[in-house]
């Protein structure tokens, strides 16, 4: 026996709007997918980009306080050197003031 075409056609219409359906649910999880993936990727570029900064302020920081160093030792030597030179006129100075004084 041969099958009614009405229900043919409506057999057809069912299983047509069944495969849309499974067409659109795996659509939406292929979006929701590339959504997740696109999130991971923003904060796996952030978290990068985060420690690049980090990395890029502590070598900024060491190279501060490098240089902080080598400006306070030679501060330190020129302060050294200006005691120095005091001590050594100190006498002429105290000569000099003495003479004035007279």
């Amino acid at each position: 026996m041969a099958d009614n075409p009405i229900d043919l056609v409506r057999q057809a219409e069912t299983e047509a709007q069944e495969k849309i359906r499974q067409a659109e649910q795996q659509a939406a999880r292929m979006v929701d997918d590339a959504h997740g993936e696109a999130v991971r990727l923003a904060n796996d570029a952030e978290d990068a980009a985060r420690k690049a900064a980090a990395a890029s302020v502590a070598a900024a920081h060491k190279t501060s306080a490098e240089k902080l160093e080598i400006s306070a030792a030679l501060l330190g030597g020129e302060m050294d050197q200006l005691v120095d030179r005091a001590h050594a006129n100190q006498a002429a100075a105290v000569k000099m003031i003495l003479d004035a004084l007279a």
